[in-house]
């Protein structure tokens, strides 16, 4: 049986460390709803976001690299969808299938529950580098039910979906980072059909350049 003080003594200049540890049948038994799981592909991903459920299931949401055989890359938004001790119950990569010529990535940042499922926020870029506000609504099986880009034509002007959330009305607000010469934070109201409604919506000028702010 091991079982040892644990001390620090100050002598002189030294400290002497005495460490000690109680004997094996001094543990507790392990947490059985503990877990480490590691998610991924050959294709590098980046972890955006997640939502634990009462239930203890968790939905992840990531980034995902694709690489074609021209060796190109794209980007498609991921979600995986697992139970309290970490199995895979679904997963789905949007857009759910190949890309148009004209789209290059989805980027995602943010999701939030839904009444149909789940709201994911973030950035689509097209062959043009035009970029999107994305808003994609799935359902609690990860099918793509509806999405939006906002603004329809973004012309030069990127704009980047941070956050989202759901008010009392249902209304969904949304937070971007519009990324001009003067950083321009925009806040958007959508409706359940994820339509815009422009007399809900404005502009605020910050000096900031890092859009993660927005998400508080």
């Amino acid at each position: 049986m091991i079982k040892l003080l644990t001390s620090v003594v100050a002598l002189a200049g030294m400290v002497l460390i005495f460490s000690s540890c109680n004997d094996e049948s001094e543990a507790g038994p392990g947490e059985t709803d503990t877990f480490i799981k590691l998610f991924g592909s050959e294709n590098q991903e980046t972890a955006k976001d997640m939502i634990v459920e009462s239930s203890g299931n968790v939905l992840l949401l990531s980034t995902q690299e694709i690489e074609d055989d021209n060796q190109q890359i794209s980007e498609k938004i991921k979600v995986r969808y697992v139970d309290n001790l970490g199995n895979l119950l679904w997963e789905n990569s949007y857009p759910e299938g190949d890309f148009e010529e004209t789209e290059l990535r989805y980027l995602a940042s943010a999701v939030t529950p839904h009444s149909t499922g789940y709201l994911i926020v973030g950035e689509s870029i097209k062959a043009n580098n035009q970029s999107h506000l994305l808003i994609l609504n799935i359902d609690p099986n990860g099918n793509e039910l509806v999405s939006t880009e906002f603004p329809v034509n973004a012309g030069n002007t990127a704009i980047r979906g941070v956050d989202l959330a759901i008010n009392s009305m249902n209304e969904i607000k949304v937070t971007a980072f519009v990324d001009s010469t003067s950083n321009n934070y925009w806040v958007g109201t959508f409706n359940d059909n994820l339509e815009n409604l422009p007399e809900c919506s404005f502009f605020y000028s910050a000096a900031s350049t890092n859009p993660t702010m927005l998400k508080s």
